[in-house]
C-alpha cells in the first residue's frame, strides 16, 4: 500500500539514523537472529517489538489507576509474551502483506 512505501530518496537505514534508539535495537534484534532466537525480517521484529513496547508504556501513563498490577511486572510481562510469540515465527518484512490478514 502507499503507507508501506518510503518517501522518494529515503532508504530504511536513512530513517534509522536519524533514530538511534531504534538503531540499537535493530542490531540487537539481528543478534538474536544470527544466534537463531528469532526468526524473520530483523527490521519488522524490532517495529513490532518497538510497538508493543510504546503501547504497553502508554498505557501505564495513561490510565494510572487502571489495576495492571505493579508497572515493572507488567512491563516485563508484556516483553516475554512479545518475545515468546516471536519466537515462535517467521516473521516477514513489514512491507508483504501476511497470509492471514
Amino acid at each position: 500500500t502507499e503507507k508501506t512505501k518510503l518517501p522518494e530518496g529515503r532508504s530504511y537505514e536513512d530513517m534509522e539514523e536519524g533514530n538511534p534508539a531504534m538503531k540499537v535495537l535493530i542490531s540487537r534484534v539481528e543478534a538474536c537472529v544470527a544466534a537463531g532466537k528469532l526468526k524473520g525480517d530483523p527490521r519488522a521484529i524490532a517495529t513490532m517489538l518497538w510497538t508493543v513496547g510504546h503501547g504497553t508504556i502508554s498505557l501505564l501513563i495513561t490510565f494510572p489507576f487502571y489495576p495492571f498490577g505493579d508497572p515493572e511486572a507488567y512491563v516485563k510481562r508484556m516483553c516475554n509474551f512479545m518475545v515468546a510469540s516471536l519466537s515462535t515465527q517467521d516473521i516477514p518484512p513489514l512491507t508483504e502483506t501476511p497470509v492471514d490478514c
